[in-house]
């Protein structure tokens, strides 16, 4: 009986510790499971510098187009005044043609600018490359000289209200990218519209192209319409800062807004009205025997950097 009770015994002990051995075994195979609480900890700490990181670039993108090209053809963009054009009144002789600078007029000029051989007043044997379609032409009588800012989008964005003297310098303003020689198919093509009408079939030109055309109506005091600036606007967004890097050179060479026209000082005599020569630098025009000019007097004063800002230019 003893070792009956005995075997019962050690059968309920073997038993009662396979199920203590698998009461362990259940409670250790589950631990996994128990221990998934403590992986997202982990993964949420790097989840959150995650979730941060594009905060910080949205913040900073700003000042590093603010700090760029951009930026800066995007401030004068903003200055310029929206308004609905005034479309009547133009007329090609509004504008004076080509006028004389020495030896050679203002066409020839730009010809020999862009001349690869820089033939005598651009007139000579030379290679031309027209940024406008990237076509080669060795013929300065095939090419255009373009009026960046077409006169009569010009017109049409201030200019009406302008005098003689100053149409006259905008058709013949020698200061960087208001003027440019290229074939005359694409000038044709161009003819007088804005950006949101027509751009250059050389898409490699067509960043420089909004930007330089808001240089120029920022020097100008002209205005834009509004579907003109928002399509200006969306280029110049989509534009690398580097492709517009040219516009910081010509940024010491931007003169204020023109004046309204009322705020312009009168003339003391009627040839106040004839304007001096327009060269692209102050060194020019004391080469060629102009200047000085003084502020508020002279109309040719608004064309030149007054570096020191004393109000005398050409000094």
């Amino acid at each position: 009986m003893r070792s009956s009770a005995f075997a019962i015994g050690r059968f309920c002990l073997t038993g009662f510790a396979c199920l203590v051995l698998a009461g362990c075994s259940a409670s250790t195979e589950p631990e996994p499971p128990a221990e998934a609480p403590s992986v997202p900890p982990v993964s949420v700490k790097p989840a959150a510098p995650e979730s941060s990181a594009p905060e910080s670039p949205a913040v900073e993108q700003p000042r590093r187009a603010t700090g760029g090209s951009r930026g800066f053809v995007l401030s004068l963009l903003a200055k310029l005044s929206v308004r609905i054009e005034s479309p009547d009144g133009y007329d090609r002789d509004l504008f004076a043609d080509w006028a004389d600078r020495g030896s050679c007029d203002v066409r020839e000029i730009v010809l020999a600018r862009q001349d690869r051989e820089n033939g005598p007043c651009g007139t000579g044997t030379g290679t031309w490359v027209s940024p406008y379609d990237g076509e080669r032409e060795s013929d300065p009588s095939e090419l255009d000289v373009d009026h960046f800012v077409p006169l009569a989008e010009a017109w049409r964005s201030g200019a009406f209200s302008w005098s003689p003297a100053e149409r006259a310098a905008f058709a013949n303003d020698l200061r960087p990218y208001a003027l440019i020689a290229v074939t005359a198919s694409s000038n044709r093509s161009k003819s007088d519209g804005d950006p949101a009408e027509w751009m250059p079939d050389n898409e490699r030109f067509e960043c420089q192209y909004v930007a330089r055309w808001v240089t120029v109506k920022y020097r100008w005091g002209l205005a834009v319409d509004i579907a003109e600036r928002r399509f200006v606007l969306v280029e110049l967004r989509r534009c690398p800062d580097a492709a517009l890097q040219v516009q910081r050179e010509a940024k010491a060479l931007l003169a204020p807004a023109r004046p309204a026209p009322q705020a312009r000082p009168p003339a003391s005599s009627p040839d106040d009205e004839k304007l001096d020569p327009i060269f692209s630098t102050c060194a020019e025009a004391l080469a060629n025997g102009f200047g000085d000019y003084v502020r508020g007097k002279d109309s040719e004063y608004r064309y030149y950097d007054d570096g020191d800002g004393d109000g005398v230019v050409c000094e």
